[in-house]
Parts: C-alpha cells; sequence; structure tokens
C-alpha cells in the first residue's frame, strides 16, 4: 500500500450497495477500457469495501485531468460521428455474447479448466462493457460544462437550452416500463379480463425482467411484486390523464429540440454537438439496460462457479476475475473466510495493470484518511428540478430493501437513485443524491416526477442521517441542517 499517496486529495467517484467484484471491473475499466474507447483514463483507483457498500476513490488532480480530456473529445466532431452510432449497439452485442455464452446449459458440461478461461474471455467482455458505463458516468458530468461554453457563443440561457437539450424524445428503458406497467393497471380499471391482465403482465416481466438488478445479487422481478405494484396504479383516479400527460410531453421535448436545433447561427459543428449531446441523455439512461441484463445473465454463471468452489455466490463476489479463473484452475484458494473478510472491510488498489488488497491496520489508516471529511454547515449541489424550499426529515436509501422507511413527504437522501427507486421518488418531498449531472437517473426522473431535487453533493449520504431535519433550497442547490 505504499504507492497510496495519501498526502494527495482524494475524491469519492461512486458509492453502491454491492459486491466488490463489479467494482473491481469498473475500476480496471476506467484504466484499459475507457482508453481504449476515447483515450482517456485513470490509471489508479482505490476501492473500499466496508459493510457490504463499496466506494470507489481516485486523486482530485486525476479526476480533474479526465474531465479535461474528456471535454477535448466531446469538442471533436470527427470523435463524435465515430462514436455517436455506436451508442446503444454496441453495449447490446456485448449483453447478448454474455447471454449466449455463458448460459447454463452451455457451462454446465465445462471442465474447470474450460470454465476458467471462460471467466477470463467474459471479463474482457464486460470491461468493454464497463468502459460504455464509464463514458455515461463521466461524460454526464463534463458534458455540461461542454454544452454552456457553446451556449454562451450565441448569448443563449444556459439553464432553459440545458433542459430542451437534455430532454427525452421517448422514454428511456425505466420510464417505458412505468408507462407500460400504467397501461396495463389502465386496462384492469377499465374492466379487462382477469386471464387477459395475467397473459399481459407475464409479458411485462419477460420484457423487464432484470430492470431492477444492479448486480448478480439481485434477483429479477417477480409476478408477485408486478402485481403489487400494478395494484397500486390501478387505484389512481388519474391513470389515463397521467398517461396523457407522459406521451404529451415526449412529444413537446421532441417539437422543442426541432426547434432549437434549427437555429440558423449555430455552425455545422455546433450543431452536430448538440445533437450528440440530447441523445447522449438518453443513452446514460439505456446504458442501465446493460448493466441490468450483463447480471442477470451472468448470475447463474457465477452460481454454477460458487457451487464448484464450495462458496456461496457473495463470497465468491469478493474476488475478481483473475483469482476466480485461478482458482477453477487450481492455482489458488478462495475460501469463505477470506470473502467474508473482504466484505466486511478491505482496500483494493489498482495501479499498473495489477490489483493490490489489504485489510491490515495499514489499510484501516489509509481509508480513514481518504475518506475523512471537513466539518460543514451546508451542502451544495446542482439543482436538477426546482421547486422553492422544502423542509422534511431525512431517510437514507441505497437500496430496495431501505425503502420501506420512507414516508410521503420525507426528503430521500441516496448515493445515486436507481429503476427500483422510482416508487420512493414519487412519495419523496425532494431528492438529495451525491452523485450525477443533470443526466443522471435521479435529475431525469425528477423532470418527470416534477420532484424538487439537488444532486452531485457528494457527501450528503455522509453528512445527513436519517432522520435529521433539513431545509432544501433547490432555486440555489443549497441543502442546510435545522
Amino acid at each position: 500500500m505504499e504507492e497510496i499517496d495519501v498526502t494527495k486529495k482524494w475524491e469519492k467517484m461512486s458509492t453502491r450497495k454491492t459486491p466488490i467484484h463489479r467494482y473491481f471491473d469498473f475500476a480496471e475499466s476506467a484504466a484499459t477500457g475507457l482508453k481504449k474507447l476515447m483515450d482517456a483514463d485513470i490509471p489508479q483507483s482505490v476501492l473500499i469495501s466496508k459493510g457490504g457498500e463499496v466506494t470507489m476513490y481516485t486523486t482530485k488532480e486525476r479526476q480533474e485531468s479526465l474531465f479535461q480530456m474528456m471535454a477535448k473529445r466531446f469538442k471533436d466532431n470527427a470523435f463524435i460521428e465515430s462514436v455517436l452510432p455506436k451508442l446503444p449497439k454496441e453495449q447490446e452485442l456485448l449483453v447478448e455474447w454474455i447471454k449466449t455464452s455463458c448460459s447454463l446449459k452451455k457451462i454446465e458440461n465445462l471442465s474447470n479448466t474450460q470454465l476458467s478461461d471462460l471467466v477470463l474471455k467474459r471479463h474482457e467482455k464486460h470491461i468493454e462493457i464497463c468502459a460504455w458505463q464509464w463514458l455515461g458516468f463521466a461524460g454526464k458530468l463534463c458534458i455540461d460544462g461542454v454544452v454552456a461554453e457553446k451556449l454562451k457563443i450565441y448569448d443563449l440561457p444556459i439553464e432553459k437550452n440545458l433542459q430542451t437539450i437534455y430532454a427525452h424524445d421517448y422514454p428511456a428503458y425505466v420510464v417505458l416500463a412505468e408507462m407500460d406497467l400504467k397501461q396495463i393497471a389502465l386496462k384492469a380499471q377499465k374492466g379487462g379480463v382477469e386471464e387477459k391482465i395475467d397473459s399481459l403482465v407475464e409479458r411485462y416481466l419477460k420484457k423487464y425482467n432484470f430492470i431492477n438488478m444492479y448486480d448478480e445479487l439481485y434477483s429479477p422481478s417477480t409476478k408477485e411484486e408486478i402485481t403489487k405494484r400494478l395494484k397500486v396504479y390501478s387505484k389512481d383516479k388519474k391513470l389515463e390523464e397521467e398517461i396523457e400527460s407522459s406521451l404529451n410531453t415526449f412529444k413537446q421535448n421532441a417539437n422543442s429540440f426541432k426547434e432549437f436545433i434549427l437555429n440558423t447561427r449555430f455552425s455545422k459543428e455546433d450543431r452536430t454537438f448538440f445533437e450528440f449531446a440530447h441523445q447522449f441523455a438518453l443513452f446514460h439512461e439505456t446504458r442501465n439496460f446493460s448493466k441490468g441484463a450483463s447480471a442477470f445473465y451472468s448470475k447463474p454463471f457465477f452460481n454454477e462457479i460458487a457451487k464448484r468452489l464450495k462458496l456461496d455466490l457473495q463470497d465468491l463476489l469478493a474476488f475478481n476475475d483473475y483469482e476466480i479463473a485461478d482458482a477453477l484452475s487450481g492455482i489458488k484458494e478462495l475460501t469463505m473466510a477470506e470473502g467474508k473478510n473482504r466484505r466486511e472491510f478491505c482496500l483494493g488498489f489498482y495501479s499498473q495493470e495489477k490489483w493490490f488488497f489489504d485489510s491490515g491496520k495499514r489499510a484501516h489508516e489509509i481509508a480513514e484518511i481518504i475518506t475523512k471529511i471537513e466539518k460543514v454547515s451546508e451542502l451544495k449541489g446542482v439543482v436538477a428540478y426546482k421547486g422553492g424550499i422544502v423542509k422534511g426529515k431525512v431517510k437514507l436509501i441505497n437500496s430496495v430493501t431501505q425503502m420501506g422507511k420512507l414516508e410521503r413527504g420525507d426528503i430521500l437522501v441516496s448515493s445515486m437513485t436507481r429503476p427500483e427507486f422510482i416508487t420512493s421518488m414519487e412519495k419523496a418531498g425532494a431528492i438529495i443524491t451525491d452523485e450525477g449531472g443533470t443526466l443522471c437517473h435521479a435529475a431525469i426522473v425528477a423532470r418527470e416526477l416534477k420532484k424538487p431535487s439537488i444532486i452531485g453533493t457528494k457527501i450528503a449520504t455522509q453528512i445527513l442521517k436519517d432522520g435529521d431535519l433539513v431545509e432544501v433550497d433547490t432555486d440555489r442547490g443549497i441543502i442546510r441542517k435545522l
């Protein structure tokens, strides 16, 4: 751990309740896959696994360097024109490879040595998926600046036009899922035959079964869960009106952007960039499709490996793919005790294409230095949707299991919202997140729900606790404890 320079300023990139295995790929892709995709990289990353929650850090210097490089690429029309057609398609092809090559039917008769080889092949594909995830994750944080810079050239108001550029012409995958469920509920409201409604639910499950899967420990949506949500929507007396309103919103969004892009003052290069930013907003949401799908199709694969190595799935996913491949080849032994230790606390360091791990005294000291937060009287973030000043009690929501504690009017605080949080987001008085820019899931859903929201605070989940009374000024992007 001597390579970690604790004298530098370390910035939190992302926090999740997830196995460290997925973050191993995410961190490695930041240094390899991202470089291949757009000639930008984060060569050093620190992962801190603690109590089932994983946080990724990099130095402020490297983070700023990444954003500068990405902003430079976004100003390059040759890059935009080369990457634009690939935005959704490349991920779909990678997911299809995992679905086909890693199915239980394909792997159950493989020897451990053959399975070891497949682990490394799948790893290569997943690194590429993570690179596209990185493009969406880091891209959303720096693309705002490029858009604002170009709007200033034409003396156009920034906030209003940002909303126009980022507004969706049609529903993203997660929003489409909600709209489709509301359509089924509307049929039920109008006296649809029970057998017909049941058939529609089955079809819905086949289309959206992995929408809530963030990693391989999650389970796909069940018929019981969908039926419960369907009953809630079926009781909504304004359901038809809400569906029509949503459809009209997307039509208005499309018309507004067409009117914006026809501005005759725009140069050809700037028009190309604005069209890219418009499509990027939708790409940022659709990338969640590949994240959930890759986890869904990889789960049976890792279950089979865990069975062969006599490990629980959660213990197996405390190791990276190189270690798993070595264990299948008989080179290394993976134990439940070591897996449990890594979940309880582990500091992982990726540098020069190698992983280093430690959970001893020095690792605890480094983690304490990296994660230390100065006392603050107020938090600041980016306004995703204005709604004046909102007061309420904080409820920290970082997983589905925590959603039940949020009551209507509470302030939902999360590291980053996910598709399965929508029910809680609808109930919340306001939304606060650590991560995100104007293209993130929380921002997009907040605008769709017209929910006051402040995103990108970086440290809200570390400063605010359940029950804290806060004042959320969504006009100025400020949160204060009361």
